[in-house]
């Protein structure tokens, strides 16, 4: 006979291993909803991991690609390991392979699907028999990684013309750092591979979900204000971290643009040599000095991985790095496409300091696309 005490310990355990049961079924449900969306969406799999990781790679060589036919959401790769359609390995004949180079905002990133620049370009040409665009863009690869990648990947494709994309904050604080990690994080990620863990998609959407219902709930002024503290807390701490008590550099080292002048004319060079036509372009970028004001909330978020310059250093990084491409461009005879003074600079056309929204990508595309026909005209 269980005493009055005994008897409310086991009432209580019984109810909240009801309790226990119910939140299990609840999260079995709608992690179970989640995946079938994922898979009726998107053709993902139902079992093991789906997140963007998976869209990139880091080769035995330590030169970073995209995982040959990968896809997660919007972003699709093809058997080459390239954005979008499938590509022949044999070139047809008469057929302009027209290859677009560059990291985040070339590849894609807030623009709708096949709205990315490369992608658009295609669409403009007035030839699409003639022309083929390729988009062989790798987030996160650094300028010195460019030529390994296309002498192994893009060069047996045989491309008529590369459209070069560099983003100079990429190359100034993350071409060393890069270059110095590439073999450890190439181990790193074999190990995470050989790693079976289960990952809870319902919670990754569910909090997009919450994000984007508050971003459209409040108001505007009061969602900027948030932004600002947010990211302001976030480059304090960092910049307590790595800068010691430093100030934040107004300028760029001139080391810093001569190495990368003299990588890109490398790069150059060895294209040249492989009898492709080059051309370079502008880096575009949001922060201007007269647009700090209207878009803080934006240039505080940018400092984030950039903390070891000021406002005026990403300013003077973007200015002199451009200054540097346009030289390259004269020197080497190759040509040159001012895409930075050709989008405007609001937010119609950036999603944030240098990725762009469907109308920016345009923008970026018409440009490209009026240099290549004006410069091949039809035979």
């Amino acid at each position: 006979m269980l005493n009055t005490s005994e008897n409310k310990r086991l009432i209580f355990i019984k109810q909240l291993f009801k309790i226990l049961i119910t939140v299990l079924a609840f999260a079995f449900t709608i992690e179970t909803c989640a995946r079938f969306d994922d898979v009726l969406r998107f053709d993902a799999p139902f079992w093991g991991t789906y997140t963007d990781k998976s869209l990139r790679t880091i080769d035995e060589s330590g030169i970073n690609r995209n995982v040959p036919n990968s896809s997660f959401e919007k972003w699709k790769n093809n058997s080459l390991g390239f954005r979008g359609e499938e590509v022949l390995l044999e070139k047809p004949t008469g057929l302009v392979r027209v290859v677009c180079m560059g990291t985040s905002e070339t590849y894609g990133l807030y623009e709708s699907a096949n709205m990315e620049w490369p992608a658009q370009l295609q669409s403009l040409l007035p030839n699409s028999a003639r022309y083929q665009v390729i988009n062989a863009s790798v987030v996160g690869m650094p300028l010195n990684k460019y030529r390994a990648y296309i002498e192994k990947y893009v060069v047996k494709i045989k491309p008529d013309i590369i459209i070069l994309f560099i983003n100079p904050y990429a190359y100034v604080m993350g071409s060393e750092k890069a270059n110095k990690h590439s073999e450890d994080r190439y181990k790193r990620q074999h190990i995470e591979e050989k790693k079976k863990y289960f990952s809870f998609r319902a919670f990754e959407k569910l909090k997009l979900k919450f994000k984007a219902e508050v971003k459209q709930e409040l108001p505007a002024d009061l969602l900027k204000k948030y932004r600002v503290w947010q990211y302001s807390k976030i480059v304090n701490e960092t910049e307590m971290r790595r800068l010691k008590n430093k100030l934040p550099m107004e300028t760029v080292s001139q080391s810093h643009v001569d190495a990368f002048g003299y990588e890109l004319n490398e790069l150059i060079k060895y294209l040249k040599q492989q009898n492709i036509q080059v051309v370079l372009s502008s880096y575009p970028v949001l922060l201007q000095p007269g647009t700090l004001e209207a878009y803080n909330d934006i240039f505080i978020e940018s400092r984030v991985g950039l903390v070891e310059y000021s406002f005026n250093g990403l300013i003077d990084i973007s200015e002199k790095i451009n200054l540097k491409i346009k030289d390259a461009a004269q020197k080497s005879g190759v040509g040159y496409v001012d895409i930075d003074s050709m989008v405007p600079k609001n937010l119609q056309y950036f999603a944030d300091h240098v990725h762009y929204t469907d109308d920016g990508a345009h923008k970026v595309a018409l440009a490209i696309k009026n240099y290549i026909v004006e410069t091949n005209p039809a035979k």
